[in-house]
C-alpha cells in the first residue's frame, strides 16, 4: 500500500510537472487521496493486538475495543494533511472537498522551461486557504512511510 500511494503520488508530480491533461492529473490525484486515506484501515488492520495496545499507550489513547479503529482514524486526521483531503465523516467524506483548477500564465523563461499550466488545490468546508493536493499528499505519503516503518507495522515476520 505505501508503494502504490508513493507511485500514484509520483505519477500526480509527473502530469502536473508536464502540464499534460487536467483529467489525468485529477485521475491520479483522486487515487492517491483514495490510498492515503484507505491507509488507516489498512495499517489498523495489519497491527496486532499488542501494537494495538503498546502504540495506543505511546499515543496517550485506546486502540483496542470496539472504537478503537476510530480512535485510530481520529490520531491520523489529527496528525497529518489527511485532514485536509478527507473529513472523517462516511462515505460522503468527499463532499465535503472542493477541487479546483487555477489557470497560471504560461511564459519562457530565461532558461527555456515553462511553469505549469495549472495547480491542482481542494479547499476544505471552513477552511479559506486553498491546498496544493501535490504538496498534501507528498507530505501524507511521507508521514504515512515513517509512521508504519517507525511502529513495525507490516512486518514480514
Amino acid at each position: 500500500m505505501l508503494t502504490k500511494l508513493a507511485r500514484e503520488v509520483d505519477s500526480l508530480e509527473h502530469h502536473l510537472a508536464l502540464g499534460l491533461p487536467i483529467d489525468q492529473a485529477t485521475y491520479w490525484a483522486t487515487n492517491a487521496a483514495i490510498t492515503a486515506w484507505h491507509l488507516v484501515d489498512w495499517a489498523y488492520a495489519d497491527m496486532t493486538d499488542a501494537q494495538q495496545v503498546s502504540l495506543g499507550a505511546t499515543l496517550g489513547v485506546i486502540l483496542t475495543g470496539n472504537a478503537g479503529a476510530d480512535r485510530f482514524t481520529d490520531y491520523v486526521v489529527q496528525e497529518n494533511d489527511l485532514h485536509v483531503v478527507l473529513k472523517p465523516s462516511s462515505i460522503a467524506r468527499f463532499e465535503k472537498v472542493l477541487p479546483e483548477v487555477t489557470l497560471t500564465a504560461t511564459f519562457t523563461l530565461a532558461d527555456g522551461t515553462f511553469p505549469q499550466p495549472y495547480d491542482l488545490i481542494v479547499r476544505v468546508d471552513g477552511d479559506d486557504k486553498p491546498h496544493e493536493i501535490l504538496h498534501v499528499l507528498q507530505r501524507a505519503s511521507a508521514w504515512w512511510e515513517s509512521f508504519v516503518r517507525q511502529n513495525g507495522i507490516a512486518v514480514q515476520s
